[in-house]
């Protein structure tokens, strides 16, 4: 079986299009040459992420000392928050995981 290379978006396109193709996972792997196995661990990935979206959150930290008084920047999606003064790490920490 030759390897193709895919993207995330085509590997997400796929996965939407076995899930309406009614073919089992073995028929559905044949038809399109993808290895089983490896078609089953990106299944896995998919059902975790089904939006195709990125599970990381953009951080971007400024050193003190900076002209700019904004120490602390975090965007997920369309949402920006900035932090003027750093905040407690479990605060932090627990903001991140509920992002995410």
């Amino acid at each position: 079986m030759k390897r193709i290379r895919r993207t995330s978006a085509q590997w997400h396109e796929l996965l939407k299009s076995f899930e309406t193709s009614k073919l089992r996972a073995t028929d559905f792997c044949h038809k399109h040459n993808i290895d089983p196995k490896y078609f089953s661990k990106k299944k896995i990935e998919y059902v975790s992420n089904p939006n195709n979206t990125n599970p990381f959150v953009k951080v971007q930290v400024n050193k003190p000392g900076m002209p700019t008084a904004l120490l602390m920047s975090i965007e997920h999606s369309n949402c920006r928050l900035d932090f003027y003064q750093l905040p407690d790490i479990d605060y932090l920490s627990s903001l991140i995981k509920s992002v995410s």
